[in-house]
């Protein structure tokens, strides 16, 4: 969109641009092109002086105005271009005709507001939201830097359902439909980025881009025919143009690459696309790559007859194709405006061709120069081949014996013999595989698999074995831990009676009732017990009560006491805030312990460290206090309390006792610390003698997801405390050398062993016992 004209324009040019912009109106274009012109001409009015002389066009384009902004939330727009507009409205309603044109734009200004908080919500700005939201008078700071950008949306659809918001009711769907979309993958439907190709009318003019929601259906045509037929949105007969062919290359390659006999990749099908945008670019080849892929699905899901393989909602693709699968490049001059739709959008990942790759990647790194917060994922690919192995955009299922003879059975209704045969083998099949008769089947389970609503357990073949339900959905991409201590579910045996339970802790940030719950369910997929760590304390820091919702952020189990049963160890962090906790439950639930830190707590791991038989807690993360690294060690028969802190302003509390850890010991800021990116320690590995704990960038942890590449440093302790090695790491010395053009000096190294203990009152420079645990002790 052009910048406001402040040129002082005549009546006569006015007159002939009015002139032009109704005839353009009036066309059949496209809506964004039509926006296009509408914003241009009465952003240059709006730059005129005497406004009153103008409030002729107003009225004159005032009955456009309704059909214009329809569907602007879905036009995945520049919020600040959003913004543009509304105030092109605001100036329509000060000169509405009537009273009741006046609530139809009040209307428009409404769904204006609400696409521009969407669009802002997308790129990770949520202040913004807040702010046209009318949320201006939020409490300090209500996201931190963990949260993604969905869980911030849920954060702001929470507080403005609380204060009944009106403009609520045309982004909820939205909040709901991007929570949806996230780790879900559909049969028969897949996101294209198209443009609206405004270059046919102005050469000069760069097009918008549109997501596209292709989908489609299939099924087989007579042996006879010798070609594939395609319908596009109802159209029985398609002009053989670009178009037409493109999708018959696309449905070409797609056959190629099922695996199936080659008497169905060598059939021909019938095809019914359907496309969601109509006035989106439906001609030349930039279809194909999306079109190959779906077609393939369909394929194979209709061979199947059952849902095989599904495509990630929350990816789109752009991309031409051949026959042979090959993926090929999309015009330079529309690539811009696809890439700004998916940028302006929910989508997590975008797939370009690979010849379009490094010019794709430039596009969004200009955006992210103006909106440092959205990270959207640029892929390439060179063939549909390669499009079909990645995992994060095609998700496909196994086909055991089963689903094979359904199949068959399935496709073949029609022939009796057939049937009544597969129908018997069928029936001998379900025998051999109904588990009540299977006396010789091993039914402990060993491993889980957790999806929407339910987890699957498994004994040590990989034999399912039951599924336990849950009372509501759980959001999957919150059960993808990438430390030891941070997996939510795990299979153990607590009380040695060589039967396995399996432990499962909610992280639902959308759902206060549902998170923070632990299940213990037992080998038969029954529920022995849940425990809610909602029934902990509230607490209150600084003066201001946390509510009551927390994730349990990874467990662990061990023989903490040299006995029989086993212990459960639990890190439950509040959402979104700072305190958490580390937990300890025996095996019926029975609290053992409670430790609260003001920060978020990354690794665990036990060490007997005086040979008495019992092993202490050694944990580690991060104080929000300081932003910067800590480590705790706990006697699981005395574990009460919070953490130090150094002052008693926010992140101190009296809502526990005075904590009774036997060290804890705080680690100076590393150099790439910077006020709110923490170092934390994120790894403890224990050896006889001596154990090593290994401190993080935490933004860098976050940014890479690789813990080898992101360690700066590791400590070595002897199991009295005492540091007796400090060395830093490769991935540190490159970082450091490309950050700071030196690599780490030796004064460096010196202030990083200045570590601080913790003696109950006061911070000291060597290896000391808390008093306070002492004093239990006794």
């Amino acid at each position: 969109m052009t910048k406001k004209e402040t040129i002082k324009l005549s009546l006569l040019d006015l007159e002939s641009e009015s002139m032009e912009l109704e005839d353009i109106l009036n066309q059949s274009l496209s809506p964004n092109l039509k926006k296009y012109f509408f914003m241009s001409f009465f952003e240059k009015l709006a730059a005129q002086k005497e406004q009153e002389l103008f409030r002729s066009y107003y009225l004159q384009f005032e009955s456009y105005v309704p059909k214009l902004c329809e569907g602007i939330v879905d036009a995945n727009w520049d919020p600040k271009r959003v913004l543009q507009l509304k105030q092109i409205v605001k100036n329509f309603s000060e000169r509405a005709s009537t009273a009741q044109m006046g609530v139809t734009l009040a209307g428009i200004n409404i769904s204006l507001i609400a696409a521009a908080a969407l669009s802002y919500l997308y790129v990770g700005e949520p202040v913004q939201v807040a702010l046209l939201l009318g949320l201006d008078s939020l409490e300090e700071d209500p996201f931190h830097e963990e949260m993604s950008e969905i869980e911030k949306g849920l954060k702001l659809y929470q507080i403005a359902n609380d204060r009944n918001n009106p403009i609520l009711k045309t982004i909820e769907p939205y909040i709901k439909k991007w929570e949806h979309s996230q780790n879900n993958f559909s049969s028969g439907n897949i996101h294209i980025l198209l443009v609206d190709d405004f270059s046919s009318y102005h050469k000069a003019m760069e097009s918008d881009g549109k997501i596209v929601s292709l989908s489609g259906v299939v099924r087989e045509r007579p042996l006879d025919v010798e070609e594939d037929r395609i319908i596009l949105n109802n159209r029985v007969q398609m002009e053989e143009g670009s178009l037409y062919y493109s999708l018959l290359d696309s449905i070409t390659a797609g056959k190629q690459i099922t695996g199936l006999p080659a008497f169905v990749s060598n059939r021909h099908y019938f095809f019914q696309f359907s496309v969601s945008e109509k006035h989106a670019e439906l001609f030349g080849d930039s279809i194909g790559a999306g079109a190959g892929l779906l077609s393939y699905t369909l394929i194979l899901n209709r061979y199947y007859r059952a849902q095989v393989a599904g495509i990630g909602s929350s990816t789109a693709i752009t991309g031409c194709i051949q026959q042979n699968g090959k993926i090929t490049p999309v015009d330079s001059l529309g690539l811009k405006g696809k890439l700004m739709a998916a940028f302006f959008s929910p989508l997590f990942r975008v797939v370009v061709p690979s010849e379009n790759f490094t010019e794709a990647v430039q596009h969004i790194n200009d955006l992210q120069t103006e909106y440092p917060n959205r990270f959207l994922a640029i892929e390439s690919a060179g063939s549909l081949a390669r499009v079909i192995d990645d995992r994060n955009l095609l998700e496909r299922h196994n086909i055991n014996l089963y689903r094979k003879l359904s199949a068959g059975v399935k496709r073949n209704t029609n022939k009796p013999t057939f049937t009544l045969a597969a129908t018997a083998l069928i029936f001998i099949l379900l025998l051999s595989i109904f588990e009540p008769l299977q006396w010789w089947r091993d039914r402990n389970p060993m491993t889980a698999k957790l999806f929407k609503n339910y987890l699957a357990a498994y004994n040590k073949k990989n034999q399912f074995l039951f599924h336990f339900r849950f009372e509501d959905f759980l959001m999957l991409n919150n059960y993808q831990g990438v430390t030891r201590f941070q997996k939510q579910y795990l299979v153990a045996d607590l009380d040695g009676d060589k039967k396995n339970e399996i432990l499962l802790g909610t992280a639902e940030p959308a759902n206060i009732n549902f998170s923070g719950k632990l299940y213990n369910i037992n080998s038969k997929g029954k529920l022995n017990w849940i425990y809610d760590a909602k029934d902990s304390k509230k607490m209150i820091y600084g003066g201001e009560e946390y509510v009551n919702h927390y994730r349990i952020m990874g467990i662990r189990v061990a023989n903490l006491f040299g006995e029989s049963d086993k212990q459960i160890i639990m890190h439950v962090a509040h959402w979104p805030y700072f305190p958490s906790n580390i937990t300890v439950l025996d095996k019926a639930k029975n609290l053992l312990g409670e430790y609260w830190n003001s920060g978020r707590f990354h690794c665990v791991d036990f060490l007997d460290l005086n040979g008495d038989g019992v092993k202490e807690i050694i944990a580690g993360g991060e104080t929000n206090e300081t932003h910067g690294g800590i480590l705790t060690v706990l006697d699981p028969r005395n574990m009460w309390g919070a953490s130090p802190q150094d002052s008693t302003k926010k992140h101190s509390t009296k809502s526990v006792q005075r904590g009774t850890e036997k060290y804890f010991i705080r680690f100076p800021h590393s150099p790439f610390y910077r006020g709110r990116i923490s170092d934390g320690i994120m790894r403890i590995r224990c050896y006889q003698n001596y154990f090593i704990v290994e401190m993080a960038n935490v933004a860098m942890f976050e940014r890479k997801k690789n813990l080898e590449r992101c360690v700066m440093f590791e400590y070595t302790f002897d199991y009295q405390l005492n540091l007796v090695e400090f060395q830093y790491t490769d991935p540190f010395y490159d970082q450091h050398l490309d950050v700071f053009g030196v690599p780490p000096s030796e004064e460096m190294v010196k202030n990083m062993k200045k570590l601080k203990y913790w003696d109950g009152d006061n911070w000291v420079d060597q290896p000391v016992i808390n008093k306070y645990w002492r004093k239990k002790k006794k």
